[in-house]
């Protein structure tokens, strides 16, 4: 299993910190808080530097379960 690597709160490396993840689940993507970082969007302060990592799968399979992610069961289209 991967481990994160560096600062978990850096944005700096959040794709690096995803990528292990998203090679392991490679129907998952990034969701929730974690995209919208990457994708630069304003957030409250509480998760402007979250260390959990947010993955949604179909409804079908498995949400992510690992540590350091928050799985997420999303119709993705």
């Amino acid at each position: 299993m991967p481990r994160l690597s560096g600062n978990a709160g850096d944005d700096g490396d959040l794709t690096a910190r995803a990528r292990p993840y998203l090679e392991l689940l490679p129907d998952a993507v990034l969701s929730h808080t974690t995209a919208a970082r990457l994708h630069g969007m304003p957030l409250p302060a509480l998760y402007r530097h979250e260390s959990v990592l947010h993955l949604a799968r179909e409804p079908a399979k498995p949400a992510a379960r690992r540590r350091h992610i928050r799985g997420h069961r999303l119709a993705l289209r």
